[in-house]
């Protein structure tokens, strides 16, 4: 059993070498997109740089931090997904899957790359992440506290008093799993109470008002929430839906026309 939790162990310690691998290229192709922006604020590409210069840099990249130069990677993973060990079966099966899909691994984290060209939104960033610090200690804030850091947080998803999306900011909250720790907050409902017993109901409202935000006219952001639906559900069914509640569903479950 010690020398299958060894085995295990190791096979985490690849898939971190996986993580890096892939910051690394990430990193390279942002460097190259750097050197070759141009205008005001480098706002634009310049016109010498085009889709055939990526595919080259990308091929270039790939060969970086390989597991398999020595050609016995494959092999030697295939024979731990075989073993009966659960864990290892898994890790080495998710090893393998990396493996054989580093490319789309790269398009898709490129795709998810938020690059922040104005100084305002370098600042939005800050701010985010450190509301975001602490509201992921909820438990040691007072209802009150908590309730404020996540009107900050819906009041930056839009603009004037007609509530006009900001993509820009859903996207930042996005990239930093806001949402995530708002569904793990509405997921430990039964321990939000007061000293008096009650439901802190404001307080959800206040959670279901910013995931309407969070997801309003953005389909990225609605197709992040959708596995979460049943959470909500069961929060509504289980008291009256606030019409924050019901208007938050509403906008996970219609999603616009592509």
């Amino acid at each position: 059993m010690i020398v299958m939790e060894a085995k295990h162990n190791i096979c985490s310690i690849l898939d971190m070498i996986c993580d890096i691998r892939l910051d690394f290229r990430l990193t390279g192709l942002l460097n190259i997109f750097k050197q070759h922006v141009e205008g005001d604020g480098g706002t634009r590409l310049s016109s010498d740089f085009g889709i055939d210069n990526v595919a080259d840099i990308i091929d270039e990249l790939m060969p970086a931090l390989q597991l398999e130069e020595e050609g016995h990677f494959v092999p030697i993973v295939q024979d731990l997904v075989l073993y009966e060990h659960t864990a290892l079966a898994s890790s080495a099966s998710s090893l393998l899957i990396r493996h054989y899909s580093q490319l789309p691994e790269l398009v898709k984290g490129l795709s998810q790359v938020q690059i922040l060209i104005s100084q305002k939104n370098v600042k939005t960033y800050q701010v985010v992440q450190e509301k975001l610090e602490s509201l992921r200690s909820w438990k040691s804030l007072s209802s009150a506290e908590a309730t404020h850091i996540l009107q900050d947080l819906s009041a930056l998803c839009y603009s004037g008093a007609k509530h006009t999306p900001k993509p820009e900011h859903q996207r930042i909250l996005h990239n930093l799993g806001a949402h995530e720790i708002l569904i793990e907050i509405l997921h430990m409902k039964p321990v939000l109470v007061t000293s008096k017993g009650k439901l802190m109901m404001e307080f959800i409202a206040v959670c279901f008002n910013f995931l309407r935000e969070f997801c309003r006219n953005n389909p990225e952001n609605q197709m992040a929430l959708f596995p979460y639906v049943s959470i909500s559900i069961s929060l509504s069914l289980s008291n009256s839906p606030s019409t924050d509640e019901t208007q938050a569903l509403g906008c996970v479950h219609v999603l616009p026309d592509a």
